[in-house]
């Protein structure tokens, strides 16, 4: 709900057309933010940083945001389990929703 103007101020920059073009060009991903802007951005839009992040784990975000969800929403479950003394977190699916993907993929699955 914020202008560009308005988020390039909160987040430490000025509030002038220089402000404004810079969080354009985060934006539209011709200027990469560092780190420390990052979190000023993400402070002023009352957001965790880790859905700031712009390098190449964008897929890899959504997938665990994904799983996340859906353990929230449905009999999917993630445990964290120790074996041979090490933490493993597990993910159960625990639904029918995946099983006939899933036993295609185990069948067709190279060795």
């Amino acid at each position: 709900g914020l202008t560009q103007t308005e988020l390039a101020e909160k987040s430490g920059l000025s509030a002038d057309e220089n402000g404004r073009i810079r969080i354009s060009q985060y934006e539209n991903g011709t200027r990469v933010p560092r780190k420390d802007m990052l979190g000023k951005i993400s402070k002023a839009l009352h957001i965790n940083s880790m859905y700031l992040n712009m390098d190449n784990h964008t897929e890899a975000l959504d997938f665990v945001f994904t799983l996340l969800d859906w353990d929230r929403t449905t009999d999917f479950i993630i445990k964290k389990e120790t074996i041979d003394k090490e933490n493993h977190y597990l993910i159960d699916l625990n639904t029918n929703l995946f099983d006939d993907f899933l036993e295609a993929w185990i069948q067709k699955k190279p060795i």
